[in-house]
Parts: structure tokens; C-alpha cells; sequence
């Protein structure tokens, strides 16, 4: 792993600072909920009175501590660890270390057992299931060491060895999480001449790919100008199908449309490069006519009720139901552009709200396409049965629904018979 020195400067610039009181037990760890792209806590002074509950002894040379409480939410891969600046030795230094475990204070389960951190720009990436981790940072000679240290998603793409799938690739990616190797001869287009901090992204090219490929870069936090290049897998430079070697493209900043890179690609395989200008330190989103739409996994969703719309109507006497609900996933969890779909009892899927029918209890599951010509679908979802709502009936021999009689009256049933007038009198 290439040591390299960040600017905190300009990441204070990008997302300020948010270091909170020293904290030098389990118990009082600073809790953080890490985000797709890193959030520093600059200037952290390892403290006394680690309780070291659960701690591996060979972990606890010395006293002097910092804890943290890391949540991995739901969707992410794991935690990257960035320590961009310390005052502890200088680089390849040894001073420092780092556990990460699960479980709670005190009945704690080592994930990461004693790593000696390096500094001066060292990252660390650790795939771990979403949940929440405490992370303790030692100083095995107890002289006062004071760090910087950022906590994000862990990330693939650091390197041209370890690049991201670009037909998978969402979501927010940050140019100053990556800390691989550049390619071995180098990259040499009209700005890239070097890839200090580089996402690298791998796609393919075939007969049925639309042309020309287009990529582009948006929501665009950064503190300079950034560049985005497509190369080969082995990092030479591309000639596109009408013989023009393909430079870098560069200077693209904060609000330029997308896309900013559009090239007719032989069939092949390729890497395509984003960097910030001059080492400059960003995050994007990312768009490609590669990207495949994703479709989440609808499987575990909890269900949820869903109200009957006033479109619903009754299949057997017709009129509209009253009360009851569907139960079915809720259908937020179907990213934007995408429609929820239902099933009665594994039947077509529809977008259409279901129709009840009294006289059954019905199962339903749910999916979501994910792209315009509905050739892209979840997961479906587990099935789950539906409250049923009151039909009319009219013809149960009971007195349900709106009916004024038995099976008469309302605004559903026939009208009811007119009521026997009693007489009075000598017969």
C-alpha cells in the first residue's frame, strides 16, 4: 500500500470538522454512523482510563486509548479506515494500532485483532456485515500521540487490480478513499499524467453495446476541478473506431451536464479512470450507458399496510369494498423510476392496487422493475395475505355491508319490500 500525505486542508474545505471530546473508554466511545464517503475527526489525542474490557492483552501494551462506536447501516460493505496525518513517528511507523470488534462493552469479539496502523495518508479496508463495531486506537508508548481519522464505506476501486464493476456501480464514490497502486507504466493523456487517488471502474464493450459510450460525472463535491479517462486493462491508451487515441478529460467542476465523455469504443475490455485535478480531493456520483439499472432484494421486506384505493371494486356484486388492506412490501424500497408490481396467488404481476373479492382471502406478492421495458425485476417478495374488506353481498341471507335488511336496501342491494302495516278491528 503507497503512503501518500493528504491535504487537510481541503478536507476540512469539503466536510469540515467534527471531532467531539476525547474518549478514552468502551463505554464512552464517540458513536458514528459512517456515510458513503469519509467524515474526519482531525486532531484526536488518545486519553487515559481505557477499560479495556474484552480488549486482547497483547493489545494493551500501553494505557493511553480512543474509542469509537461505528455503525454499518444496512447496504453497506464494511468500514474504510483513512489516517491521513499523526503525531506519532513518521511513515511505516508502528506507534499506533488498531482493533475493531463487535458484540458490547465489555463481552467484546475481536474483528480486527491489533493491526499496527501506518500514517501520513495509510487506509484500511475491512468488509464487515452491517451492525455496529467499537473501534480502539492504542499507543503502545503511552507518549501523547494525536492523529486525524476518517471512517467511510469500504470501497473497491482503489486500484486497477481492485476496480469497481461499472454495470453495478451507485451510489457516491470519494477519490481521497482510494489509496492503491496507479497503473504500472502510467497513464499518459493530456491532464492524467498520474493517479495519486484514483477510482478505477472496469467495463466491457460488445457487438450489442450502444454507441457511442458515454460517461459522466454529478453531484460533484469537490475543492478543484476533476478528470475522468477510459484506458485499457493494461493501462495503455485507447484508440476509439475512427483511429483518434482517446486523451483525459479534464476540468470538469461542480454543475457541468453530463455526460462529459463520449467515445466510440471497439468491442473490448477497459478501465475508466476519476480523479481530481492536481490531487484534488472529491466525491460524484457517477453515469454511463453501461450502468445497469439495480433492483433491490424485496425478499426480507417487512410488510406493510396499504389502504384500499377508491378504485378498488367488488368482483362478485360489484360497489366498493369497505375496510381491509393489502399487505404488501412498502413500495419506497423500489428505487425512483422504478414501478411496484403486484401478484394475486402467483398470477401476472400488475401495477394495479388488486380488487378485493369477499369470499376469498387472497395472497399477494410484490416485485419492482427497475427499467423502462420492464426487463429488469427484483427479487419477489415473500408472500403475505390480504385483510379482505366488506362487499356487498346481497345475497347471504345476512344483514352486512350498507345493507338497511337482510340482503336488501343500501346503495348496493335491491330496495327492501315495503314493511306490513298492523290493522285494527272487529272480525
Amino acid at each position: 500500500m503507497r503512503i501518500r500525505i493528504i491535504c487537510l486542508m481541503a478536507l476540512l474545505v469539503l466536510y469540515g470538522a467534527n471531532e467531539l471530546a476525547a474518549q478514552g473508554t468502551c463505554a464512552t466511545a464517540v458513536q458514528y454512523t459512517i456515510a458513503e464517503c469519509n467524515s474526519f475527526f482531525p486532531n484526536v489525542t488518545l486519553t487515559t482510563d481505557d477499560d479495556s474490557g474484552g480488549v486482547n492483552p497483547s493489545c494493551t501494551e500501553g494505557s493511553l486509548a480512543y474509542w469509537y462506536e461505528v455503525t454499518v447501516p444496512a447496504g453497506f460493505g464494511g468500514i474504510g479506515v483513512s489516517l491521513p496525518w499523526s503525531s506519532v513517528g513518521g511513515p511505516g511507523s508502528e506507534d499506533l494500532r488498531m482493533s475493531i470488534y463487535s458484540g458490547s462493552c465489555g463481552a467484546l469479539v475481536s474483528e480486527v485483532d491489533c493491526e499496527d496502523v501506518r500514517v501520513f495518508g495509510a487506509r484500511y479496508e475491512y468488509p464487515l456485515a452491517p451492525g455496529t463495531y467499537y473501534v480502539r486506537f492504542s499507543d503502545i508508548n503511552d507518549d501523547g500521540a494525536n492523529f486525524d481519522v476518517a471512517f467511510n464505506n469500504y470501497q473497491s476501486g482503489d486500484d486497477p487490480n481492485n476496480p469497481v464493476d461499472l454495470e453495478t456501480a451507485n451510489g457516491l464514490y470519494c477519490n481521497f478513499s482510494a489509496q492503491g497502486e496507479g497503473c504500472a507504466n502510467g497513464v499518459s493523456g493530456n491532464c492524467l499524467f498520474t493517479e495519486d487517488n484514483s477510482i478505477y471502474y472496469s467495463f466491457s464493450v460488445d457487438a450489442s453495446t450502444q454507441q457511442p459510450v458515454e460517461f459522466g460525472l454529478e453531484n460533484i463535491v469537490c475543492a478543484g476541478e476533476m478528470q475522468i479517462q477510459v484506458i485499457n486493462l493494461d493501462c495503455t491508451r485507447v484508440v476509439d473506431n475512427n483511429g483518434v487515441t482517446l486523451n483525459a478529460v479534464c476540468q470538469i467542476v461542480t454543475g457541468d451536464p453530463a455526460p462529459q465523455y463520449v467515445a466510440d469504443l471497439p468491442v473490448g475490455d477497459y478501465l475508466l479512470i476519476v480523479d481530481g485535478e492536481s490531487g484534488d480531493l472529491c466525491s460524484w456520483g457517477l453515469t454511463s450507458t453501461i450502468i445497469q439499472p439495480s433492483c433491490p432484494d424485496l425478499s426480507a421486506v417487512s410488510p406493510a399496510e396499504i389502504v384500499i384505493d377508491t378504485e378498488s371494486t367488488c368482483t362478485t356484486f360489484g360497489g366498493s369494498p369497505t375496510g381491509g388492506a393489502y399487505s404488501a412490501p412498502v413500495p419506497t424500497n423500489c428505487p425512483a423510476g422504478s414501478t411496484l408490481e403486484y401478484s394475486i396467488d402467483g398470477g401476472t404481476f400488475s401495477a394495479t392496487l388488486p380488487t378485493y373479492n369477499s369470499g376469498t382471502s387472497e395472497t399477494i406478492t410484490t416485485r419492482c422493475t427497475c427499467d423502462s421495458d420492464g426487463s429488469i425485476t427484483s427479487t419477489v417478495s415473500s408472500g403475505v395475505s390480504s385483510t379482505i374488506g366488506v362487499c356487498p353481498t346481497c345475497s347471504d341471507q345476512m344483514m352486512n355491508g350498507a345493507e338497511t335488511g337482510v340482503d336488501c336496501g343500501g346503495p348496493d342491494c335491491p330496495a327492501c319490500p315495503p314493511a306490513c302495516v298492523p290493522n285494527a278491528g272487529n272480525f
